[in-house]
């Protein structure tokens, strides 16, 4: 076999592998190294210091609500983009040519509007008093009248939750319309006509045809939900008082509020332990269905 034979593979993979270690890897690895190091500004001197940086974040007192404000946020908003998504996904296949045509379309609306934009709108909809959220919950007879969306300690939380919920689903909607396509449609109409309702058909028949795409699809929005940013910064900025500091949200706010780029380093590089700590079992599954199919 000649040289030419063997090194064509891998001058294919090569563009795409600079770009990851440019990109990727390297961005990566020098957070590392700087979250080893005592980086301030108002310090000339980054003397190495091992691992006092983890321990300061480990040890203080707001770490630990920080992480459970974003175990909360990437759960809940990751279980409730799932459910409304399918949900959503089902119901629009089962309309109608022109009907599931305008609703693919509506649905998928918020996923194309940025993020800050969102928030503006919301932020607007939510308003205690002029917010129409509030005016729709007192024409069906609701309280809304004095409740803070988004300053209140109790609900901010679930507030921007939701919010993102209404951003992300789309998401879902799209994966799953697509893999409803290829659920068969004999097998369908075959439990149909052995006395199965809806329920039984989609638990039976639909659902694990899904199933793969919804692990997939869950993979990708754990970490992307995770990391999420813009929303929360831009409708509470983490408040009230840490109720929806999330770790990418105490990152930034450790590099740019306290200029200790160290600090802010170290949260960095234990957000990407999480994440791949709760990754790894979805991507391993993955790998060996895609192996074995």
């Amino acid at each position: 076999m000649s040289m030419s034979r063997v090194m064509k593979p891998y001058l294919f993979i090569l563009p795409a592998s600079v770009m990851m270690l440019v990109f990727l890897a390297f961005p990566l690895a020098y957070n590392v190294g700087i979250s080893f190091l005592r980086w301030q500004l108002g310090f000339a001197d980054r003397p190495f210091i091992g691992f006092r940086n983890f321990s300061w974040i480990l040890t203080d007192s707001n770490f630990g609500r920080i992480l459970l404000n974003t175990l909360a946020w990437t759960v809940a908003g990751v279980c409730l983009q799932m459910v409304s998504g399918v949900l959503l996904a089902v119901v629009t296949d089962s309309m109608r040519k022109g009907a599931s045509r305008l609703m693919q379309s509506l649905v998928l609306l918020p996923w194309i509007i940025p993020g800050v934009v969102t928030s503006v709108i919301w932020m607007c909809m939510l308003q205690s008093d002029l917010g129409v959220v509030g005016y729709l919950i007192n024409a069906v007879g609701g309280k809304s009248r004095g409740l803070l969306w988004f300053s209140d300690t109790r609900i901010a939380l679930l507030s921007v939750t939701l919010v993102n919920t209404w951003k992300a689903m789309p998401f879902w909607f799209l994966m799953n319309t697509a893999a409803l396509m290829d659920v068969p449609r004999d097998q369908v109409e075959s439990a149909g006509i052995d006395g199965a309702g809806s329920v039984a058909i989609f638990r039976a028949v639909v659902l694990p045809h899904l199933a793969p795409v919804i692990a997939a699809t869950a993979t990708l929005t754990t970490i992307w939900t995770f990391n999420s940013f813009d929303i929360i910064w831009t409708i509470t900025r983490g408040g009230p008082l840490n109720a929806t500091t999330t770790l990418p949200v105490a990152t930034y706010l450790l590099a740019f509020s306290t200029n200790n780029f160290g600090h802010a380093s170290a949260m960095a590089v234990l957000s990407v332990a999480i994440v791949a700590a709760v990754c790894t079992p979805y991507i391993r599954a993955l790998l060996k269905r895609i192996r074995f199919s």
